[in-house]
This record gives C-alpha cells, sequence and structure tokens, in this order.
C-alpha cells in the first residue's frame, strides 16, 4: 500500500486561515461513513461494495467484513456506521430496513429490526445511529423520521422526533452521534438539534445552509461535512470552523467529501474515494 504525503491548508472561518502546513496520509476507498472507535481504530464503510473495514492510525487495514446481499454480515447500500464505548461496531442497512451489530474483530452479533425491536410502532428504516455509554443504541428511522431508542436487550426504551412530537420535532433527520457525557446531536438539515438521552432538547445550534451529510463529535467539538466542506464547532455553537475542499492540497477538486472525525490530535476525511489522515498543528 501506498501512503501519499499531501500538504494541507484549511480555512478557520470565512476570513482567517489556518497558521500551519498540516502533513496527511492518504489511502484510496470508496466511502460511504466513517467512525472512530474507542480504542483510536478508524472505520469506514463502503455503500457500493456493501463492507466495513477497520483501520489503525496509520491507515493500514487491521480487519474487514461484510459484502453485498441481505444475509448477515451482509448490506445493500448501507448508509452508516458508529461504534460504541464497548467497541461494538453498528451498521445502518436501510434497504435491508435493520441495523446490524459487529463485534469488536467485525463478527456478526446481531440484526436490530421491526421484528427484534419491540415495542415498536409502525415500520423501520434505519439510516444512521449513536451509542451512548450504557449501550442504548439510538437510531435515526428515516421511515418515519424518528429517532428509536433501544437498550442492550433489543427492547425500545423510547422514541422522539416523529412529526407526533409536539416537543421536539424534526424535520429532515440526516446523522446522529453520542458525545461522551450521552448528548445526542442529530443533524437535522441547517441545523443541529442535542438531546438528552430521554429525548428532550438540550439546544438548537443553526448551520450556515449547504447540503449538510454527516456530523461526529469528539469531546467539545462536533464536525459536520457537505459535498465541498467541513465545518467544526464548539457544542455550545461557538468558535466554528471552515475548512474548504478547495484549499485542501492533495483532495482532488471532483472528490466529494463524505464524512470526517477528529482522533488523537488528527481530523480524518472520507471522501468518495480516498481516506486521508490530516494532522492538525
Amino acid at each position: 500500500m501506498t501512503f501519499a504525503f499531501l500538504t494541507v491548508l484549511c480555512l478557520l472561518s470565512d476570513t482567517a486561515t489556518v497558521p500551519a502546513a498540516v502533513s496527511v496520509l492518504s489511502v484510496p476507498v470508496e466511502g460511504r461513513s466513517l467512525a472512530v472507535s474507542a480504542s483510536g481504530d478508524i472505520i469506514t464503510l463502503s455503500s457500493k461494495e456493501g463492507s466495513v473495514t477497520m483501520w489503525d492510525h496509520t491507515l493500514t487495514v487491521r480487519r474487514t467484513a461484510g459484502g453485498r446481499g441481505w444475509g448477515n454480515a451482509e448490506f445493500d447500500r448501507p448508509t452508516d456506521v458508529a461504534s460504541s464505548f464497548l467497541l461494538n461496531v453498528f451498521v445502518a442497512d436501510p434497504l435491508n430496513r435493520r441495523l446490524q451489530q459487529f463485534d469488536r474483530e467485525l463478527n456478526f452479533v446481531q440484526s436490530l429490526d421491526a421484528r427484534t425491536l419491540q415495542p415498536l410502532e409502525g415500520e423501520l428504516r434505519p439510516r444512521a445511529a449513536a451509542v451512548i455509554s450504557n449501550g442504548d443504541v439510538y437510531i435515526i428511522d428515516e421511515a418515519e423520521r424518528r429517532i428509536v431508542a433501544a437498550g442492550r436487550r433489543g427492547r425500545v426504551e423510547r422514541e422522539f422526533g416523529s412529526a407526533r412530537d409536539d416537543r421536539a420535532r424534526l424535520i429532515d433527520p440526516r446523522d446522529i452521534a453520542a458525545s461522551s457525557d450521552d448528548r445526542l446531536f442529530v443533524l437535522d438539515r441547517d441545523r443541529v438539534v442535542v438531546f438528552d438521552q430521554f429525548g428532550s432538547i438540550v439546544t438548537m445550534v443553526p448551520l450556515i445552509p449547504a447540503p449538510w451529510k454527516s456530523l461526529s463529535v469528539s469531546g467539545g467539538i462536533f464536525l459536520v461535512t457537505a459535498d465541498d466542506r467541513i465545518q467544526t464547532m464548539s457544542v455550545d455553537g461557538s468558535s466554528p470552523r471552515t475548512f474548504l475542499r478547495a484549499l485542501m492540497t492533495g483532495v482532488g477538486s471532483d472528490e466529494v467529501l463524505m464524512d470526517a472525525a477528529l482522533s488523537g490530535g488528527a481530523m480524518y476525511v472520507l471522501t468518495d474515494r480516498s481516506l486521508h489522515r490530516c494532522d492538525l498543528r
């Protein structure tokens, strides 16, 4: 495997530029979603190939799983990957109407679907998922535009955000991530809605209108990604920074940014054809 060492200049805001060059490792991979495990492994999801891959911080493959299909450990254009504190991996597989769980070695554990999750009203089509510290899984259900919270034994503990929820109605939930203090960050079109684990809104952070598609949280910072930019922001909505693809030397102008996450002082950027490590200084 060949690594390309790149120099990247990133934009802090519309008028301020990062005062440092950044070295980047890059490997080819068709990407859809990105997650970082509690042990620091990078996990990428390929929608086209229907596979999930685990990398170490040097972007060396540790293991891979999956394939196209509808059986266990197979996917039909999966949309999101998430990792828990206990190192379990979850893959949203909406066309197969399920969320699949794997262990830390990417061995299949179980499927969470409308049959195994009870009591559940209506159908379930998982688009994205996040896991809090006690192991509860929060699923974006694109069929009902709601969040379904499931306990570790598959019992539905609560749901919120649907059109029937006057307290916390979501418009177009696209991604979800959990912070270390078990707050839930939901990318809902041009805003990030922050919930506590019981489904009550803590705050809402407006975003500059853009085709935002993915979200991650690390420490006190969350990241949202669109085709041509990544925006980072403190969890209270302050200190916004915008990283434009046009200012990332070595990232092709025709590469589509898919997802990003912070880990170990580095920013990992997944595009439709590459995984980059951006060491921030």
